[in-house]
């Protein structure tokens, strides 16, 4: 991910750092959880303890040294340690800091007088919105976090109810630190858009069939093949969320709707599926998620009328 602050997935939000490059790919095993004398152990799960959470947790100290524990194991999780990349870099939190504000955050919220967003040993804890804006951290990456962390707790025996207690400040986040984001800005807006258009034009025409329906591209009173490809572009942004206006002007052509664009042509139901099928391909090869693919298949799928005339 590109843009993503030095921070974990779902806590270090405080920090304003940005990381350098994206996440990496990663095991779907769960790491084992850190060695249980990092953290202080607190009363067996179902077991009922006095005070408050704060106090069966340890206080500051003893939540202070969960975090560390905590941050030792979601580094082991190569998609999670890319968020630390700037950690400790001039005018970013050290890793120090970054715990801290993690320790204020589960300390408040755990009943201490730890104040959050504050300062943390000289650093100025933002709050979780704030710190996560524009980082498009995904809802995946945020459970994955939790998941983490709920491990290391119960490795080091906190008790369950403490643990869906805890769970529940971190997932009280959820909304501030994952980014929603559109069809339209997966693909990179217009010129993304237009990129994968190129390629799967291109793709398209190494078959004969499908090529036959491009002869008369350039010729006096149709389109240029940019201007096509741009009329075709437009159609996919504004079925994505962009502002792009379809049937609409594209390069100086005026694009027609798609049944006006191919009446006569006879294009077979055959044809059409095979240029839909193609053109998934070439996005899969892109990058572009099935769940994506599915959808921008689904929107090609509902002009098959117009386009076969079927």
């Amino acid at each position: 991910m590109v843009g993503i602050r030095a921070r974990f997935v779902l806590v270090g939000a405080f920090l304003g750092a940005s990381a350098v490059g994206g996440a990496c790919s990663s095991s779907s095993t769960t790491p084992s959880p850190a060695p249980a004398a990092t953290v202080p152990t607190k009363t067996d799960a179902g077991s009922t303890s006095p005070g408050s959470l704060y106090t069966r947790l340890g206080g500051h100290a003893g939540i202070r040294k969960a975090i560390d524990a905590i941050v030792a194991e979601e580094l082991k999780d190569a998609e999670i340690a890319a968020y630390f990349a700037n950690v400790g870099k001039p005018g970013r939190p050290t890793a120090d800091q970054v715990s801290e504000c993690f320790t204020n955050l589960l300390g408040k919220a755990a009943g201490g007088t730890e104040t959050y967003p504050g300062m943390a040993n000289g650093f100025a804890c933002r709050d979780m919105k704030a710190a996560h804006l524009g980082l498009k951290i995904t809802a995946a990456h945020f459970d994955k976090f939790v998941t983490i962390a709920a491990g290391v707790l119960k490795k080091a025996g906190v008790s369950d109810a403490d643990i869906a207690t805890i769970g529940g400040v971190l997932n009280g986040t959820k909304n501030d630190v994952v980014e929603t984001t559109t069809l339209y800005s997966r693909l990179g807006g217009h010129a993304g858009i237009r990129s994968a258009v190129d390629a799967i034009v291109t793709e398209e025409l190494k078959d004969a069939e499908i090529a036959a329906f491009f002869g008369d591209i350039g010729k006096p009173g149709h389109p240029t093949a940019s201007q096509t490809a741009e009329c075709f572009t437009n159609f996919l942004g504004a079925a994505a969320g962009g502002a792009e206006k379809y049937p609409g002007p594209a390069e100086g052509f005026d694009c027609r709707s798609m049944k006006d664009a191919h009446a006569g042509m006879g294009i077979s139901s055959a044809v059409f599926d095979k240029f839909v099928t193609i053109a998934a391909g070439v996005l899969k090869k892109a990058g572009v998620s099935d769940a994506d693919i599915a959808t921008i298949g689904g929107v090609l799928n509902g002009t098959k009328k117009d386009v076969t005339g079927t």
